[in-house]
Order: C-alpha cells, then structure tokens, then sequence
C-alpha cells in the first residue's frame, strides 16, 4: 500500500512540476472548474431568454 501512495504522490509531483508557479497551478484549477460549471450551467438551461431567467433565479 506504502508504495502505491508514493506513486501517487510522484505522479502528483510530475504534474505540478508542469506549472510555473503555485498561484498558476491555482489559476488553472479555478479556471478549469469555472469552464465545468459554466458548460454545465449552459447545458441545463433552455435556450434564448427562458434559460437566461433560468440562470438569474
């Protein structure tokens, strides 16, 4: 199980190593789940002015 967790955590460590910084790291997760939330948001709602009612309710 121990060596599971570490190569967790190595492939984690690759990953992060690909950002330049924390804060990009951050940007790009917030970013990323902002894309999420809108295209869910944008596929839930009807089209024209009801699904823009739908999303100010």
């Amino acid at each position: 199980m121990r060596g599971d967790r570490l190569y967790i955590c190595d492939a984690l460590y690759a990953s992060f190593a690909s950002f330049a910084s924390k804060d990009h790291l951050v940007a790009t997760a917030v970013a990323d789940r902002m894309c999420a939330q809108h295209a869910n948001s944008v596929a839930q709602t009807a089209p024209g002015r009801a699904g823009l009612k739908q999303l100010v309710r």
